[in-house]
């Protein structure tokens, strides 16, 4: 049986769990799982914001924000 690692994403206001064999992952795939755009919504990764490709592990403190524009 393969280890399952815990990944808390909180966005909104709310915790979301994504559970998975892997202990990797990239910004891209927390957006996908939470069915946002990297063009409306961003990564953040222990306080510093992480482009598509940055990776992330279970240890890590994880939120997306959403973008605001405005003119």
């Amino acid at each position: 049986m393969k280890e399952k690692h815990v990944f808390n994403i909180k966005y909104r206001g709310k915790v979301y769990t994504l559970t998975l064999e892997k202990n990797r992952i990239n910004s891209q795939e927390v957006l996908e799982f939470l069915g946002l755009s990297k063009e409306y919504a961003f990564v953040v990764k222990n306080g510093e914001i992480v482009l598509s490709s940055g990776i992330l592990s279970p240890e890590d403190e994880i939120e997306v924000i959403n973008a605001v524009s405005g003119g």
